[in-house]
């Protein structure tokens, strides 16, 4: 599971650097993408986060609804599908957002998007 917002940008402050992944020190690696940088409202936005271990032990993950376990190697992608809604104002906007697990919900991820009008 993971939380999402999108905040509208002035161009000056748009071309920031995005946290795009993270690697920590347990060796899970955390990333989070979309598929395109421009988008035209009304159109269907997908984010997505994959979170892989690296290491050579198992790392649990503890959610509100449960756990979720990942073995060495292995990895688990979630995605959130959202519809740009006709009356957003186009311009620059960064999606905020992070993994809502007790170990990485403090861990917040940036990617920059750009809504054209139509």
């Amino acid at each position: 599971m993971f939380k999402y917002s999108l905040h509208y940008l002035s161009k000056s402050n748009a071309f920031g650097t995005p946290d795009y992944c993270t690697m920590f020190s347990n060796g899970i690696y955390q990333g989070f993408f979309t598929e395109y940088r421009y988008y035209m409202v009304n159109s269907i936005m997908k984010i997505f986060m994959v979170k892989m271990n690296l290491s050579s032990k198992p790392v649990v993950f503890h959610y509100s609804a449960g756990e979720l376990m990942l073995q060495p190697g292995q990895s688990k992608v979630s995605s959130y599908i959202w519809r740009i809604p006709y009356d957003c104002k186009p311009g620059y906007y960064c999606i905020e957002g992070y993994d809502d697990s007790d170990e990485l919900r403090n861990n917040k991820f940036y990617i920059p998007v750009t809504i054209l009008g139509v």
